[in-house]
């Protein structure tokens, strides 16, 4: 949904705050834009995704992309590529 990905270990994370998201996912719902998909992966789920080529394909293909834990946003930083925070599927 954004044009603003970071990539993690081989899967592209949107770059933006839980209000960011939310405002976007919001935007979708007003405009009826049905079907988009939304993951929230971990960094078990990126261990995953470097493991299984078709799981980071699936990911990879989400409308929106969020880091769904510290870790993620952790070695986002750690790659000099850093994320805005860690949004949470539940708060989301």
């Amino acid at each position: 949904m954004t044009q603003n990905r970071i990539c993690v270990r081989g899967v592209f994370f949107d770059n933006v705050t839980l209000d960011e998201a939310a405002h976007l996912l919001r935007a979708a719902a007003r405009e009826n834009r049905s079907g988009v998909s939304v993951f929230t992966p971990n960094s078990e789920i990126v261990q995953i995704c470097l493991e299984d080529p078709s799981m980071r394909e699936i990911i990879n293909g989400g409308g929106m992309v969020v880091p769904d834990g510290i870790g993620v946003v952790k070695a986002a930083r750690i790659l000099g590529t850093p994320l805005k925070e860690k949004v949470a599927g539940v708060d989301l």
